[in-house]
């Protein structure tokens, strides 16, 4: 019979050290993910102001102007919604883009009288592989 404990006590088992290389990461780590998440927040930034402000419309027409239909990013009949759009940072290394503009929500989701124009979900979606390679290029 084999005697497994003895076996056991024998390994030995592989240590790790984390020491001043394991700090010197982390700082390097903590001083260039804001960078390149804010490098994020730029691309998606610019690919919402892109998608808001080119491409044609197929809803109604009012006086000159074409409303966007369900399902279509919105149009653009002031620029309140382009000018709304923001970043900001934390403390934590996250930035968060989102909208200032009031009827930005509802336009994304829709309310009980309107259909949702999605604007913010696909420019993620579109912007998804452009964000990994930033995130997965070289760090330091």
């Amino acid at each position: 019979m084999i005697d497994t404990h003895a076996n056991q006590r024998k390994m030995k088992m592989p240590k790790v050290k984390l020491d001043k290389n394991f700090r010197r990461y982390r700082d390097l780590i903590n001083k260039e993910a804001p960078e390149k998440l804010d490098s994020c927040a730029d691309l998606v930034l610019s690919n919402w102001v892109t998608m808001l402000t080119t491409g044609a419309r197929s809803g109604r027409l009012y006086n000159g102007h074409r409303a966007s239909a369900p399902g279509e990013p919105p149009a653009a009949w002031t620029s309140e919604l382009v000018s709304s759009l923001d970043k900001e940072h934390t403390d934590e290394p996250a930035v968060f883009v989102g909208a200032k503009a009031e009827h930005a929500s509802w336009l994304e989701f829709g309310t009980f009288k309107m259909e949702p124009r999605p604007h913010l979900r696909p420019v993620f979606e579109q912007s998804k592989d452009e964000i990994q390679k930033i995130l997965s290029s070289k760090w330091f």
